[in-house]
């Protein structure tokens, strides 16, 4: 009984030591290195490369050079693994764009697509004559948009859709204009890419206009003025100048007048040096303000390009603008009226009446408080009268 025990135990122990080799056999056949490609795959993206440091070694005058070790990162992997298939050449594989700056837009393109571009005016380190300058470009494109920038990086003028040859408009500046001026002009495609630009310094010399006298309206002056249009009057500005010179006036309105406004046209002095025009406003206090400048041309303003000067300093007259009054209605003398005397038709009475024209030629009869007295005595005299009647007619008919 003990015998078959003990080889129970053994048949047992056999059975698992042997599958415990089995399994062990298993895990080596497992653990096999990984190859090197499927390593750097699995290796994480934010692992930084170690970098070994090394040692300089000391200088040494008349030393013998030390040999320079071989750089093991240069050399031919052993392996047969090529570059990293993530790191393909740019543009070997199919379907990679091109860069831009290959074909069309390279810089030889955009090179030669600026050339045709040329900026006739102004002229650099020119001197200009008048209150502006022209701004002339010459371009073979057939749609360009221009940009005109001033000294301080400001657009002064833009268009778009602009054809070539010839390109060009006026830049006018004001009184204030400084002496140097400094433009860009940028000129791009219809698609907004840059041709090119050019900049240019130069120069405006113009003088300034003396100043004009005015002899009409005074300052203090109540003008009286009227027109065919209610609540407005028309009245003259006058005074001299510089013969040939246009007239440059404002109004400013100081009693709140509204809807007003006046002509475009620049007045000009004659050529006796005097100038006279007429001017409409509403009724009110007003503040003129005349000066003079010389225009380019003979045109009208607006029409013939910047002036040859600044503008004078200006007059200033403060007046008045007042309806004129209102004349008296005419008054016709008053005829006195004549009352004819109406006749009135004799009464057959033997009192006499006197006619009268007005109730107050009657006689005065006495106040009001005599009238029952009156009347008392007018009847006692009824009453004698009466009775002598009675007797007189008793006494002829008994005789």
């Amino acid at each position: 009984m003990k015998k078959t025990v003990s080889t129970a135990t053994a048949l047992s122990t056999a059975i698992v030591i042997a599958l415990g080799g089995i399994a062990l056999s298993g895990q080596a056949a497992f653990a096999q290195p990984v190859p090197i490609e499927q390593e750097a795959a699995a290796a994480p993206a934010d692992v930084e490369p170690v970098v070994e440091a090394t040692v300089e070694p000391e200088i040494v005058d008349d030393a013998p050079e030390p040999a320079v070790p071989a750089d093991e990162s240069t050399a031919e992997p052993t392996d047969g693994s090529g570059p990293d298939e993530d790191e393909a050449p740019v543009g070997t594989e199919p379907g990679v764009a091109v860069p831009e700056t290959a074909v069309e837009g390279s810089d030889e393109a955009l090179a030669a697509r600026a050339g045709a571009f040329t900026l006739e005016s102004p002229v650099q380190g020119g001197a200009y004559d008048t209150l502006g300058y022209d701004v002339v470009v010459l371009t073979d494109e057939v749609d360009v948009q221009i940009e005109v920038l001033d000294g301080a990086g400001v657009v002064v003028w833009g268009a778009v859709h602009q054809s070539g040859p010839r390109i060009e408009t006026t830049i006018g500046l004001g009184d204030d204009a400084a002496v140097d001026q400094t433009v860009t002009v940028v000129v791009e495609d219809a698609q907004g890419l840059v041709l090119g630009q050019e900049s240019r310094t130069f120069r405006i010399d113009v003088p300034t206009s003396p100043a004009v006298t005015v002899s009409t309206p005074r300052t203090g002056a109540v003008v009286t003025a009227d027109s065919e249009y209610p609540g407005l009057g028309v009245f003259e500005i006058a005074g001299t100048g510089v013969p040939g010179s246009a007239i440059a006036f404002t109004v400013e309105a100081l009693s709140g007048q509204e809807g007003w406004g006046h002509d475009y046209d620049a007045p000009r002095v004659a050529a006796d040096g005097t100038y006279r025009f007429t001017e409409i406003l509403p009724h009110g206090s007003w503040r003129l303000l005349v000066s003079q400048y010389v225009p380019r041309g003979d045109g009208q303003l607006g029409l013939e390009g910047p002036p040859r000067s600044r503008q004078s300093v200006p007059v200033v007259v403060e007046f008045a603008l007042a309806a004129p009054a209102a004349a008296a209605p005419v008054v016709s003398p008053v005829t006195p009226a004549i009352v004819p005397t109406v006749s009135k038709p004799v009464i057959p009475v033997g009192v006499r009446v006197v006619p009268v024209s007005h109730r107050s030629d009657l006689a005065y009869t006495g106040s009001s408080e005599t009238t029952p007295w009156a009347g008392l005595a007018g009847m006692v005299l009824v009453g004698l009268g009466a009775a002598t009647v009675l007797v007189t007619r008793r006494r002829a008919s008994r005789g």
